[in-house]
């Protein structure tokens, strides 16, 4: 889509901001394990006012197209070698669509028409339909996965204000079988649905009329509060395997003894608890907190903690409250982290510290900040940490692995590529320039394909595949 210069640039700085102001306390037991950052020998980047020498990494180019369009807040989704990217027409109405792509070639398979008016939620695919559920408008669209023409036009109510309460979808949904699962963001500060609903997609009669929009209303099938003041709020991702949706709770009742949190597993058919755990208080503003891992599930939070997924039985469990600050600097709130990546038996991700960060503590350790991170997921503990260079958020970023090494496109920074098993820096693209970063980014067979380039001159978006050597 066409994007006018301005709206890209204030909702870039606008999300950046976000990120960066929210970034808080960060990690430290994991801090006097840091290691890495690798040899620097060519190339030149600034930091801290320092000129710093990097590697050059030259990529190999598999293809690369230009679309006008830009993403924004839904992230795409991959399945096989198509990615389904949702879009915003800014010039048109605000209006949203979805753009199928080829990762082999990088050939548009097809564009929907523009829908709606405003931002989307994260688009997906249940069978041979795909669909794209709006933001804050109480609708979802549907289309055949073949053609991209429109299937079904939902409405999640029987009036405007009721489906807009009903569908204020918060970022991202999950699916398990025919039920797609979101967090009521609340659209109306009146309305008290503010727990997990769950829609049936299962009802919607594609016999009709695509256009003609049908009124079904989701089921609100878990909801807590703490006390009259504080809801359970679900703010994070939330994540479904094998008929079992896994969920973070907060209060956003930060510092205080109303700040806490749950982790839920819930039956996504029956809708009953299967287990609930007390956990550490999470922030849970990420996207991608929870990540599920064979018989565990990882939680990337204020601190790295892991539970067992049949019981909710602690693994290791870690509490940023319980560091001494002065000694060790602060442990990880992981605001940044818009994905993590499982690979060879680690888990990597990113956080929310940058080069100022400690930069006027006197107890600060040498190599005690970093923003790349490798841990054991058995145990928590770092394997190894690397910087990105710069004082910017890592927002909108996670690093894939391919081949033996780590990929990530940081914000301004460019492509940065590391050593998987060391952490030792390979080599630096700064020609790379983008300002959502990797959480728009897929691994497709021995490619790596990211949003390369964005251009205020042309109101572009460029996507790259590059080979994973």
């Amino acid at each position: 889509m066409i994007v006018k210069r301005h709206s890209i640039f204030i909702f870039a700085i606008a999300s950046l901001s976000l990120c960066v102001s929210s970034c808080p306390i960060f990690f430290d037991l994991l801090l006097p394990m840091v290691h890495g950052g690798g040899a620097r020998n060519t190339g030149s980047t600034v930091s801290s006012g320092k000129s710093v020498e990097e590697p050059f990494y030259e990529k190999e180019v598999v293809w690369s197209a230009e679309f006008d369009f830009f993403t924004n807040y839904g992230n795409p989704f991959a399945d096989g070698k198509y990615g389904y990217y949702p879009a915003n027409h800014y010039q048109n109405e605000n209006r949203s669509c979805i753009i199928k792509m080829d990762f082999e070639t990088g050939a548009v398979v097809w564009t929907t028409p523009p829908v709606g008016h405003g931002l989307t939620a994260s688009p997906f695919k249940i069978g041979r339909y795909v669909y794209l559920p709006m933001n804050d408008g109480g609708a979802m669209y549907v289309y055949h996965d073949e053609s991209g023409a429109l299937a079904a036009t939902v409405s999640f109510g029987p009036d405007e204000t009721t489906a807009k309460n009903n569908g204020s979808i918060s970022y991202h949904v999950a699916v398990s079988g025919d039920y797609v699962f979101w967090c009521n963001s609340q659209s109306d500060p009146g309305y008290k649905k503010r727990g997990l609903m769950r829609f049936d997609t299962g009802l919607i009669d594609f016999s009709k009329n695509p256009a003609e929009p049908q009124a079904i209303t989701p089921r609100l099938i878990w909801e807590r509060w703490h006390n009259e003041k504080n809801p359970m709020l679900i703010a994070t991702n939330i994540a479904a395997e094998d008929g079992v949706v896994y969920f973070l709770t907060v209060t956003h009742a930060y510092y205080n003894p109303d700040w806490v949190s749950l982790l839920v597993a819930l039956d996504a058919e029956t809708g009953e608890e299967k287990w609930v755990r007390p956990v550490p208080p999470a922030y849970g503003d990420r996207l991608f907190s929870l990540v599920p891992d064979g018989e565990r599930i990882h939680v990337l939070d204020m601190a790295p903690c892991s539970y067992n997924k049949a019981d909710g039985s602690v693994i290791y469990e870690n509490d940023f409250r319980t560091v001494d600050i002065t000694q060790e600097g602060y442990r990880d709130a992981a605001w940044s982290l818009d994905g993590a990546t499982l690979s060879n038996g680690k888990l990597y991700y990113t956080s929310g510290q940058h080069e100022g960060d400690y930069a006027d503590r006197p107890n600060r350790k040498p190599g005690s900040v970093a923003n790349i991170l490798c841990l054991d997921p058995a145990t928590g503990l770092l394997v190894w940490g690397a910087l990105s260079p710069g004082r910017g958020s890592l927002c909108g970023t996670f690093p894939l692995v391919s081949n033996g090494k780590l990929y990530i496109v940081v914000p301004y920074t460019g492509l940065r590529v590391y050593d998987a098993e060391t952490g030792a820096l390979l080599g630096v693209d700064s020609s790379v320039f983008t300002l959502i970063g990797s959480g728009y980014n897929f691994m497709y067979r021995d490619m790596f394909v990211f949003i390369d380039e964005i251009s205020y001159d042309s109101d572009k978006i460029k996507i790259t595949a590059i080979r994973c050597r």
